[in-house]
């Protein structure tokens, strides 16, 4: 299990070089929602969580989504607002 603290899901997956997962999901958090990344080994052993932004709990900010260039996932998601944004986060897979 990734996140048993009520995460709302809106998963994905990328896989890097060395074979791990890196998982990314909107969890629920205190201020609200946020997306998170972390990365799990092939045997289970996971990384610690890390939060990549805020984000809303509604389904206008749709799913965030991984692509992995190099050592850098990409990091791309839909700001509620309006109008609505795309962002968008490079993060090193070795900081996982």
């Amino acid at each position: 299990m990734i996140d048993d603290q009520r995460p709302l899901g809106r998963v994905d997956v990328a896989i890097d070089a060395a074979g791990d997962a890196v998982v990314s999901w909107i969890a629920t958090s205190a201020g609200g929602s946020e997306i998170r990344l972390q990365r799990v080994a092939p045997g289970g052993l996971r990384g610690e969580p890390r939060v990549v932004s805020a984000t809303t709990p509604r389904r206008s900010a749709g799913v965030p989504s991984l692509l992995r260039v190099g050592e850098r996932l990409i990091v791309a998601w839909v700001e509620d607002s309006r109008p609505a944004r795309v962002r968008a986060a490079a993060v090193a897979i070795g900081d996982l």
